[in-house]
């Protein structure tokens, strides 16, 4: 059995035993939760891809420079340590002034 993802969240929401109870499967409903949400993110990730720049100052929880970008992730210089982000993680703010 297929559900939709507004009826999944519905099932993972009654929580495990009364959907179990009820007839549903409360895992499928969680994998199909979990796919949609990356679908989602990794979408995105590709419509923000074109705004960005080696050099954009970002923010991920913690300023950085964009150092590089591979793929759907970007290194980012902080002011004590490099480190990776995904380009969905990245703050809305981030993109205002590009």
């Amino acid at each position: 059995m297929t559900y939709s993802v507004e009826h999944a969240r519905k099932i993972y929401a009654m929580g495990a035993f009364p959907a179990i109870e009820a007839g549903f499967d409360p895992w499928k409903a969680l994998e199909i939760i979990q796919n949609a949400a990356q679908a989602e993110r990794e979408t995105k990730a590709e419509a923000r891809k074109a705004d960005l720049r080696v050099g954009m100052v970002v923010n991920d929880g913690r300023l950085g420079t964009i150092v590089s970008i591979d793929g759907n992730r970007v290194t980012l210089q902080g002011y004590l340590a490099k480190r990776s982000a995904h380009i969905a993680d990245l703050h809305d703010w981030s993109y205002e002034a590009a």
